[in-house]
Formats: structure tokens, sequence, C-alpha cells
């Protein structure tokens, strides 16, 4: 039988989880949340291209090809500057692409977390 965890064991576990999460959420990092983030997860580099259109004018207000190396993310920052609702279109070069339309809110701390697999191409909201 194992006896209850203690209270000091408690406290130095989840300060290491806190440390460990805060150090993936960027949750240390003054910065604001980037608007896209874009996560190759493929095993493999790919080039990746990424295109957001305001839909209540049709106006593309960012498009960039770039190539992500295997499991690192790619950060745009600030490419949606306004409260609106765009359409996130992501292609991967010679394989597949997707895309969403994203209610984006006039606040920093929310963001497009957009993973990238074998199999397909995600689009998972965030708040910091």
């Amino acid at each position: 039988m194992s006896s209850p965890l203690s209270r000091r064991a408690f406290l130095h576990i989840s300060g290491v989880v806190a440390l460990s999460s805060a150090g993936c959420l960027d949750v240390l990092d003054n910065s604001k949340m980037p608007d896209l983030t874009v996560h190759n997860g493929t095993g493999r580099s790919i080039t990746v291209t990424t295109t957001v259109t305001r839909l209540s004018n049709g106006e593309v207000v960012f498009s960039d090809t770039t190539t992500i190396t295997e499991d690192r993310t790619h950060r745009y920052n600030n490419p949606i500057r306004e409260e609106d609702t765009y359409r996130i279109q992501v292609s991967v070069e010679g394989s597949r692409e997707n895309s969403y339309e994203w209610d984006a809110p006039d606040d920093d701390a929310y963001g497009l977390h957009i993973p990238i697999t074998e199999n397909e191409i995600l689009f998972l909201e965030v708040v910091a």
C-alpha cells in the first residue's frame, strides 16, 4: 500500500509541471500570442502556403509560403489586424490543403494553432 503524497512533494511536482507547460505555451514570454502558429508534425520538411482572406470583402490580407522542418512550428505574430471573419487556407506543397473560417476577435489573447500531420491539417482555436 502506498502512502499519500506529502504536501511538499505535491508542490514540487505541480511546480515542475506548471513550468514545463508554461514553456510549451510561451506563458513565460511577455509577448502577445501569435495569431497563427503552423506546426509540422509530419516527420519531414514541408513547404506550406498560408493565406488569410477577409470574408466581408474577399481581400487577401496575408499570404506566405515557408518551409517548416520536421517537428517545428512557424509563427505569424499579427497577420490579422482587425476583428472580422477570415478564411484561413493552408496547403502543403504536393500534398493536401484545408481551410477554416475564423471569427477573429479583437483580442491578442486568441490565436489559431494549425497542426499538420501525415493525414490531415487541423485548426484549433487557442486562448492564452
